[in-house]
């Protein structure tokens, strides 16, 4: 039995961990893993570094494999870098899983970005602003859609939730 295993990922999910030589949880993901498997909420805090992303993205993955239906999960970040930092770590575990991600921040092109949602992503990793906005542009279909989202992931909420991002994510949430 791998240490995943214990933490209630199943073996195929596990055997993909091993393909990419990750074989032991962090401490992160060793608390966070067995409460979101169970579909409960969870406040996880750790430095970078730590295994934050496959903390939260072993689990949808597992989740998403039993029902892959339009947008799955939805990753709010402060940043565009950390959303590109996220995209990339579910990279390295959607070439295993057939995942379909859209990144979604500003400035970047609206338009490749609004023909990413098109393709129904599974997974977004977005900024509050950029998908506040296309919200506000009354893409009805991607409203359609996100009311259907099973996995709502602040990352760095503590950030998300001063400030600025406010207004925006009140428009998201």
């Amino acid at each position: 039995m791998s240490a995943f295993s214990s933490l209630g990922l199943i073996d195929w999910v596990c055997k993909a961990l091993s393909k990419i030589s990750i074989t032991t949880p962090t401490e992160i993901q060793s608390r966070c893993i067995p409460p979101i498997t169970k579909q409960q909420n969870v406040v996880g805090c750790a430095y970078t570094g730590s295994g934050k992303t496959f903390a939260f993205a072993l689990p949808i993955i597992q989740d998403l494999a039993k029902d892959p239906y339009g947008i799955f999960a939805l990753i709010i970040t402060p940043t565009r870098e950390l959303a590109f930092q996220i995209a990339e770590q579910f990279a390295v575990l959607a070439e295993a899983f057939l995942i379909r991600t859209a990144v979604i921040v500003g400035g970047l092109n609206e338009l490749k970005q609004s023909q990413a949602l098109d393709t129904i992503p599974h997974i977004i990793m977005c900024t509050p602003g950029r998908l506040a906005e296309f919200i506000r542009q009354k893409q009805d279909s991607l409203i359609t859609y996100l009311k259907n989202v099973k996995y709502l992931v602040l990352d760095e909420a503590d950030a998300l939730l001063t400030g600025n991002f406010v207004p925006d994510l009140e428009i998201v949430l």
